[in-house]
Formats: C-alpha cells, sequence, structure tokens
C-alpha cells in the first residue's frame, strides 16, 4: 500500500494548465487556514459536486440498469446543482492578483513546477489555483515555495509543494493526470 501511495506521488506529468498565483502574507494565510473547507468551496464549489459525481458513477450506473427513470431524474437534480453552484462561485470576480494564465507546468500530486514572471522567494507560502482541463476541475490550496531558479528573461522556474489541499483535490489531480497520460499514449498509438 505504501509503495503504491508513493508511486503516485512521485508521478509527474507535462502539461499546459490555467493557473493563477497570490503570494500570502502570514494575516492572509491565517485566515485562509483558520477555515480551509470554507475557503475551497468559494472557489471550487462546482468542482467539488462534478467531483461527487463521478465518485457515485459506478453506484449511478447500477441505479440508470434498474430504474431509468428515477436515474434521468436524479442526473436532471444533479445538473441543476451543479448550474446553481457556477453562479454561486466567486473565483471568477476580477482580481488583479488573480490573473489566471495558462502555463507549461510538470505536475504531481504534492507538487508542481512552472515557469513565472512573479517574484517568489523559497519558504514563501502563495495561493495556487489551477483549472484541470480533462475532468472541468477547479482546485485551489496553499503552497509553500521550495525551489526558484533563474529560469531567463526575467523569469524564474518555481517549485511548489501543496500545503494545504483537501484529499477530494489531490484525487482529481491523479485522475486529470491518468486522463493526460491515456490520451498521451492514444496519440502515440494512433501516430
Amino acid at each position: 500500500m505504501l509503495d503504491q501511495q508513493n508511486r503516485r506521488n512521485a508521478f509527474r506529468l507535462d502539461d499546459s494548465i490555467e493557473l493563477w498565483v497570490r503570494a500570502l502574507d502570514d494575516d492572509a494565510l491565517n485566515e485562509i487556514v483558520s477555515d480551509f473547507d470554507r475557503y475551497r468551496m468559494r472557489y471550487c464549489l462546482k468542482s467539488h459536486f462534478v467531483n461527487q459525481r463521478e465518485a457515485r458513477q459506478p453506484l449511478f450506473q447500477q441505479l440508470k440498469n434498474r430504474d431509468s427513470e428515477i436515474a434521468s431524474y436524479i442526473e436532471s437534480l444533479e445538473q441543476q446543482i451543479i448550474l446553481l453552484a457556477e453562479r454561486l462561485e466567486t473565483a471568477d470576480e476580477i482580481d488583479p492578483e488573480k490573473q489566471r494564465r495558462y502555463h507549461d507546468v510538470n505536475i504531481s500530486s504534492d507538487g508542481i513546477r512552472f515557469d513565472t514572471q512573479l517574484t517568489l522567494v523559497t519558504g514563501q507560502m502563495v495561493e495556487l489555483g489551477m483549472n484541470l482541463p480533462t475532468n472541468t476541475t477547479q482546485v485551489v490550496m496553499i503552497a509553500e515555495v521550495v525551489r526558484v531558479e533563474p529560469a531567463g528573461n526575467e523569469t524564474y522556474s518555481v517549485s511548489l509543494n501543496y500545503i494545504h489541499i483537501h484529499d477530494e483535490d489531490i484525487e482529481a489531480i491523479i485522475r486529470h493526470m491518468a486522463k493526460l497520460q491515456q490520451a498521451q499514449l492514444q496519440a502515440r498509438r494512433a501516430s
């Protein structure tokens, strides 16, 4: 079991995803950490419902086979809940400190590396948000800067370790990487 967990953590993939990064001072960090679940839901409510639906998919398929009318009704309700959550999310409000940009990243279930023009320092805590395109999931967490290296042209290669992240979001990252790997393998086979 420990070997499998280590393999999951060590598995890394290159990708291009939309990120936002915001440096946190001690007050902002303490405010977020004091009620991390509330903070997370403020940005990821829709993703939470999508993840829950995906986790229940095997049971839903059984229900669909037994009673398609009830399954259809439940599916309709879930879609309405997701649409409502989408409207309630505040992450899309314009915030100059949370400019979303696509970055080429090297991602794993416990950290990420990307190039940025932000001036970050080792040991600094940041708010990190990402949109995972393979499963339309948005993830937000607190990460620690563990390495900063010059990458040229006023750009830095930054490595972050996830510090405060919900287990559901770790699983979303792992599912994203698995789907991405599957797509890459299919593309290689096709060529």
